[in-house]
C-alpha cells in the first residue's frame, strides 16, 4: 500500500446496533455499497444493499436500502441473503443473494420523500378530503382531534391529498367513542386510488383487526389477529404499504403481516363504519417503522453499546432473571447515551425511582443529544410532575408540563417523540405533552437522572 492514506469518515447506518456483521462493500466516485446478507428489516437472513454517499469530505450518510422485492417472508427455503456480495458500476450495483443475482439502477440523486404529520393543533383540517360522514376538528380535552361524529354513515372516509406515493406508512393516535352497533369498526388506509381501491386497516367491536384489500370493488382480508376495541380507549395504529410487504401496528407492536402487490401507488388515509372516532397526531412517511436501537441489558456485552457521561450505570436483575440498567450513584446528574445520530426519532423506556423523589430529583429521557448542552428532554421529577424540556448552548427552557403522581418502585413507560418540529411526551401510553420547537435537528438518545437511583 502507497502513498498517504487517512481517516475520512465511518459508516454508520441509523439502525447499526440493530444489524449484524457487513458481508461486501464497494465504493466508487463517491457512492458506497455495503452488502448485509443478514439485515433482519425485511425479515430473518433476506439481507440488504445500504447505499452511502458523499456529503462533505468527512460525511457519508445512508441514501438509500435496497431489498430483494420477490423474497418470501416465511419461507426458509426463499431466503435470499441478498449482499453476499455487491459490486458497483457508475448507477449500477449488481449484489449477489444466496439463489439469484440482483442488479439495481440508482438515480442521479436520491431525494427523501416529504414527510407530513398533522396533529390539528390549527384548529382545521386542510389538504384532508372527506367523503361520506361527518368530519371536523373538535377539542377533546385540553387538544385538538380530527372527528368523525356520524353514526349512521358507513364507510366514512377522509384522503390526505398530498400524499400520493408507491411507498407509504401512516400512523395515528385513534379513539373510539362509540359505536352504533355490531361490528362496527374504525381504522387507516394506504394506496388510495378511488373508493374501489385501496388497502386498509380495521380495528372491530367484535374483537378483531383486519388487514383488507379493496381491489375493483371486491373486499379481500389479506390477515386477522384478536384484539380487544372498546370505547374511549386509544389506540396507536400504524399502516404499512412499502414494496411488496403490508404490515399493521396497534400500540407499537406487529400484529398483521402479508405480502400483497395488487395495488401499487395512492394516498393515505382514514377511516370508520358506523363509528364516531377521533383521530390525532397522524403521520405519514415513504418508509417503514424501523428499530434504531433497542436493549433488554442481557448477556456480556450489552455495555458496549452505551456511551457513560456520568453516574454509575450497572447491570442489575431482579429476584425473577429480569434485566435492568441501573443508575447507582446517590447524588449528582447521570447521562447515558447511544445509538447514531438521527433526525426523527421516538425513544420508549421504562423506568422507576425506588423512593419517593426529593425536591429537585428526576428522571427521565433524552433525544436529539448533540453535546452536554444541547438536547431535548422528557423528565419525571418531584411535585407530582412531568415535563418536556430543552436545553440549547446550556440554557434550558420548558416547553410543556403536566400533572403526575410518581409512585417509588413502580414501573413508568415513558415516551419522547421527536418528529420534524413536534414533540410529544407520553407517560403509560398518555399524551400528555405536545410543543412545536426547531432548536435541534438531530442527535442520539439516551437516559438522564438527576439524584434518584433509576431502573430502566
Amino acid at each position: 500500500m502507497n502513498g498517504p492514506w487517512t481517516h475520512s469518515a465511518t459508516l454508520q447506518a441509523p439502525d447499526a446496533f440493530e444489524q449484524d456483521l457487513i458481508t461486501s462493500i464497494d465504493a466508487q466516485r463517491g457512492t458506497i455499497a455495503v452488502g448485509n446478507a443478514e439485515d433482519s428489516t425485511r425479515g430473518n437472513f433476506r439481507g440488504s444493499v445500504r447505499v452511502f454517499r458523499r456529503a462533505s469530505a468527512s460525511s457519508y450518510p445512508e441514501v438509500a436500502r435496497l431489498f430483494a422485492s420477490d423474497a418470501a417472508m416465511w419461507e426458509p427455503d426463499q431466503q435470499r441473503s441478498l449482499g453476499s456480495d455487491v459490486d458497483l458500476d457508475g448507477n449500477l450495483i449488481a449484489a449477489s443473494s444466496r439463489r439469484a443475482a440482483y442488479i439495481f439502477r440508482l438515480p442521479a440523486t436520491i431525494t427523501s420523500t416529504k414527510l407530513y404529520q398533522d396533529d390539528f393543533q390549527d384548529g382545521n383540517a386542510t389538504g384532508w378530503q372527506p367523503s361520506g360522514g361527518t368530519w371536523g376538528v373538535a377539542n377533546a380535552g385540553a387538544t385538538r382531534v380530527y372527528r368523525q361524529s356520524n353514526l349512521t354513515v358507513l364507510n366514512a372516509r377522509s384522503i390526505w391529498n398530498d400524499t400520493q406515493s408507491a411507498n407509504q406508512s401512516i400512523e395515528a393516535q385513534v379513539t373510539p367513542t362509540q359505536f352504533a352497533t355490531s361490528d362496527r369498526w374504525f381504522g387507516l388506509i394506504t394506496r388510495y386510488t378511488d373508493e374501489n381501491n385501496y388497502y386498509y386497516l380495521s380495528a372491530r367491536n367484535t374483537n378483531q383487526i383486519l388487514l383488507r384489500r379493496r381491489q375493483n370493488g371486491v373486499f379481500t382480508t389479506i390477515d386477522s389477529a384478536s384484539l380487544a376495541v372498546s370505547p374511549n380507549t386509544t389506540y396507536r395504529l400504524r399502516l404499512e404499504s412499502v414494496g411488496t410487504r403490508i404490515r399493521a401496528y396497534v400500540n407499537g407492536r406487529l400484529s398483521l403481516e402479508a405480502p400483497d402487490q395488487a395495488l401499487t401507488a395512492g394516498r393515505a388515509g382514514l377511516i370508520t363504519y358506523g363509528a364516531q372516532v377521533n383521530f390525532d397526531n397522524v403521520l405519514v412517511t415513504p418508509n417503514h417503522q424501523t428499530v434504531l436501537f433497542s436493549d433488554h441489558f442481557e448477556g456480556q456485552y450489552w455495555y458496549e453499546k452505551w456511551r457513560v457521561g456520568s453516574g454509575t450505570w450497572i447491570q442489575t436483575a431482579d429476584e425473577s432473571g429480569l434485566f435492568s440498567y441501573t443508575q447507582d450513584a446517590s447524588a449528582g446528574q447521570a447521562r447515558t447515551l447511544a445509538g447514531v445520530p438521527v433526525e426523527d426519532q421516538v425513544v420508549t423506556v421504562k423506568a422507576s425511582a425506588p423512593v419517593a423523589l426529593q425536591p429537585g430529583a428526576w428522571f427521565g429521557v433524552i433525544a436529539r443529544y448533540r453535546d452536554s448542552g444541547n438536547f431535548y428532554y422528557l423528565r419525571m421529577g418531584d411535585q407530582n410532575s412531568v415535563s418536556l424540556r430543552k436545553q440549547v448552548d446550556g440554557a434550558w427552557t420548558e416547553l410543556d408540563r403536566a400533572s403526575f403522581a410518581h409512585e417509588p418502585g413502580v414501573n413508568n413507560t415513558l415516551r419522547l417523540e421527536v418528529i420534524g418540529s413536534t414533540l410529544r411526551g407520553y407517560v403509560n401510553g398518555r399524551l400528555l405533552l405536545e410543543a412545536q420547537d426547531t432548536s435541534h435537528a438531530s442527535g442520539t438518545y439516551g437516559g438522564d437522572v438527576q439524584h434518584p437511583r433509576l431502573v430502566r
